[in-house]
């Protein structure tokens, strides 16, 4: 096999909050299209902002200031469905540098005047879909996590029903409640439904 043909390796970051978040935020890097599988070092120069993960945007989306830093030229035009009502903005091809030197390459992006709370891009489903997505919320702090490109399915339904299907009476409860499993959920039925 030669190296053209090889597929990306897989990249990853994680983002630890020290509470429970409502907003999934990264600090990001926008480049003007360059070919990804080049040295990293050989990239143009790049625009550092804040961006919004949006899992309700179908397309990610950059300010008109993260454009002009970065004199982006215009590849065409969109038209979008926004709170305001629906209007054409500009497109533009760019990579996007997530935390961690995970690198996306050949995104397509609208141009808009501005973001809500001055976020220079949306991260929108666009980028989430081509990799995994998680979040947890355990012990209180949320934990973001992401993957790119796809490297298997994740299934919460699948991996409780593996633990519960090897419980024994006196396990403890996977409730973290302190009890012994036959105590606690042992009498109900703890397998799950896959929709």
């Amino acid at each position: 096999m030669s190296p053209m043909s090889l597929p990306p390796l897989p990249q990853a970051f994680s983002m630890n909050y020290s509470g429970l978040s409502n907003r999934l935020i990264t600090d990001i890097e926008v480049f003007e299209y360059f070919d990804a599988s080049a040295p990293l070092y050989s990239a143009p120069v790049s625009h550092k902002t804040t961006a919004l993960w949006d899992t309700g945007a179908t397309a990610s989306i950059i300010t008109s200031g993260t454009a002009q830093a970065l004199k982006l030229k215009p590849i065409g035009k969109t038209m979008i469905n926004h709170g305001g009502g629906q209007s054409e903005q500009l497109t533009h091809l760019v990579n996007i540098g997530l935390p961690n030197k995970v690198l996306v390459g050949g995104v397509i992006v609208t141009e808009m005047d501005k973001i809500a709370d001055n976020f220079g891009v949306i991260i929108g489903m666009d980028i989430i879909a081509s990799g995994d997505f998680s979040l947890t919320n355990c012990g209180g702090k949320t934990c973001f996590s992401f993957r790119f490109p796809s490297l298997a399915k994740i299934d919460y339904v699948e991996e409780i029903n593996n633990i519960t299907s090897k419980l024994r009476g006196h396990d403890p409860c996977p409730c973290r409640s302190g009890k012994k499993f036959r105590k606690c959920h042992g009498t109900s039925n703890l397998r799950l439904q896959q929709v």
